[in-house]
């Protein structure tokens, strides 16, 4: 419920800032606060898997393993019995990627100030005066920098089995954020003042998730003191899982949000703010959706690390079926009613037509399955989706480039729809079944709240 709940403030932009931004700014300002947006959502593509994967390792050594398997096969034979918290593996840790996050930290400056920075340009010279934009651009960099080592403390939290704590915290900050942006927007303020805002607010939240995790040791009687210091054998460990899912994300993001980037190059303020609008909501959807499931990854990590089969399998199978069922009910709704909304605020910027947004959830739809696979999978620190990612990124991207000027938007969203289906839609649902030596067919069964005696024996 806290993620659910700090998810929904955590995009409170798209619900209560928005609103005021399309009635207040002209479309190429709107277009401009959009790929902003999109910008900072490359601040989880730069963190480069390092927080998923610490996500799961502190799972193990908060389960009381002494090893994080290496490999798959090393899962399987890894002996499930385990003692307490291993509280000196959690320790060694956080030291090995605090200064692997430095590095990081690094190379996601260089990133923002090349790839970032050339994806917003185009929408930026549509508005004048555009400095203004340019600085505004700048503090967003700053921002994801500190965004960036956010994510390795909260991760840590998340591993540590406190998600609720994290995501209470986040709440209250997105929370004071839309309330400080709500009043900015009514005294007049722009996209620079925005952004400010929202500085502030990472800032905040990075050094109380640092003094959480330093007064969780403390309660359990260990002083943790941050050290950079670099745990070779553990990270080499960690890191074959570790760069596969950087490649994933990176392709993760190319399929995407690859449309939105061809969208955001062309030279017409309109249909930009119009796709990235609609793309913005449907991802604001998948992301209240896949929360029943995601908010317990570290327990399903804790379940697979005691290989505790026989109970991961039902819990994963009705927290699959509610994130499925709200994410079909919230695309109905936004496809019924979003239009008449808009018009009875007169907010004049629209959403893509109905037949681009009906492609479009049927996309988000079956990506948030074989997401929802592909995360429980990943709990056994194999990664094996890092070239389908990529290929499919690349392909999208390359293909869409082409049909973008002959078909318009009904090309672009059929070409991502169709990249997606030819495998990625279905690969890791068929690993993670066959991990779990789940039959189709009693997979079904379980989705549909028809549990046989072999799925619950088995």
């Amino acid at each position: 419920m806290m993620t659910w709940i700090s998810s929904f403030v955590k995009f409170g932009n798209a619900l209560f800032i928005l609103p005021i931004v399309l009635l207040q700014f002209s479309e190429a300002e709107v277009s401009v606060w959009l790929l902003f947006n999109l910008i900072i959502s490359l601040s989880l593509v730069a963190d480069s898997g390092f927080g998923p994967t610490m996500i799961r390792a502190a799972s193990y050594f908060y389960s009381g393993v002494d090893k994080v398997p290496h490999n798959i096969e090393q899962f399987k034979l890894r002996d499930p019995k385990t003692t307490g918290t291993n509280f000196n593996g959690l320790m060694i840790l956080l030291n090995t990627y605090s200064s692997t996050y430095i590095l990081l930290g690094f190379f996601s400056l260089i990133f923002l100030l090349t790839v970032g920075q050339f994806i917003v340009s185009n929408a930026i010279n549509m508005v004048n005066p555009g400095n203004q934009l340019n600085i505004a651009y700048n503090v967003l960099v700053v921002r994801s920098l500190f965004w960036i080592q956010y994510i390795k403390w909260s991760s840590f939290i998340q591993g540590i089995d406190k998600v609720t704590d994290i995501k209470k915290a986040e709440a209250i900050s997105e929370t004071g954020k839309i309330i400080a942006m709500f009043i900015i927007l009514l005294l007049g303020g722009r996209i620079l003042e925005l952004m400010l805002v929202d500085l502030l607010f990472s800032i905040l939240i990075y050094f109380y998730s640092k003094y959480y995790v330093k007064k969780w040791f403390n309660r359990q009687g260990h002083n943790f003191i941050s050290k950079l210091k670099f745990n070779g054998p553990l990270f080499k460990t960690l890191w074959p899982a570790n760069w596969r899912f950087a490649g994933m994300q990176y392709g993760s993001f190319l399929t995407t949000n690859g449309t939105s980037v061809l969208v955001s190059q062309l030279n017409n303020p309109s249909l930009i703010a119009s796709y990235l609008l609609t793309h913005k909501l449907i991802l604001f959807i998948r992301q209240v959706s896949q929360t029943p499931l995601y908010a317990n990854l570290p327990k399903i990590f804790q379940l697979m690390a005691k290989k505790n089969y026989k109970y991961l399998k039902s819990f994963c199978a009705r927290n699959i079926v509610l994130g499925m069922g709200i994410q079909l009910t919230l695309l109905i709704g936004l496809l019924s009613f979003s239009e008449p909304i808009m018009s009875f605020f007169d907010i004049k910027t629209s959403l893509a037509p109905s037949s681009v947004m009906i492609i479009m959830a049927l996309s988000i739809m079956l990506e948030l399955h074989h997401g929802f696979h592909a995360q429980i999978y990943m709990g056994s620190n194999h990664v094996p989706f890092l070239l389908p990612g990529i290929v499919s990124g690349i392909f999208i991207l390359g293909i869409g480039y082409n049909v973008i000027s002959v078909y318009g938007l009904i090309g672009l969203v059929l070409t991502q729809f169709l990249v997606q289906l030819s495998f990625n839609n279905w690969y890791p649902v068929y690993l993670n079944l066959k991990l779990l030596n789940w039959e189709f067919g009693d997979y079904m069964k379980a989705l549909f709240g028809l549990h046989t005696k072999k799925l619950s024996e088995s």
